[in-house]
């Protein structure tokens, strides 16, 4: 069995590594709403931005909870930070649907002979 050292680092440095994903993720999406600026990369900016919020904003949420010592409030507050996630997953992914379906169209023949 590993030692509790071992795994708290293997989950920061999984911590560290999502935290870069998202700021990726919201910089590519700020790049595409300077580019181009549609519905559907304002969604894209929108989802990530909030997505990035929520993770910073998880950890403050968290100490909290566990500052109050009470089960119950750090079951709802993971529900509630859960929740907020996968809201800002589905705002991103609908701007991401809308990015495919009107940026990648296919092209259509020509009739021209």
């Amino acid at each position: 069995m590993e030692n509790l050292d071992s795994i708290q680092n293997q989950f920061m440095i999984s911590g560290f590594i999502n935290a870069i994903v998202h700021l990726i993720i919201f910089i590519a999406s700020f790049i595409l709403i300077y580019k181009k600026r549609t519905i559907a990369t304002a969604l894209l900016l929108t989802g990530s931005a909030l997505s990035l919020i929520c993770y910073f904003s998880s950890f403050a949420v968290n100490i909290w909870a566990a500052r109050i010592s009470s089960t119950d409030v750090m079951i709802k507050t993971q529900i509630a930070m859960s929740f907020f996630q996968n809201f800002s997953f589905l705002i991103f992914g609908i701007g991401f649907l809308f990015l495919a379906i009107n940026n990648f169209k296919k092209a259509k023949p020509s009739l021209k002979k």
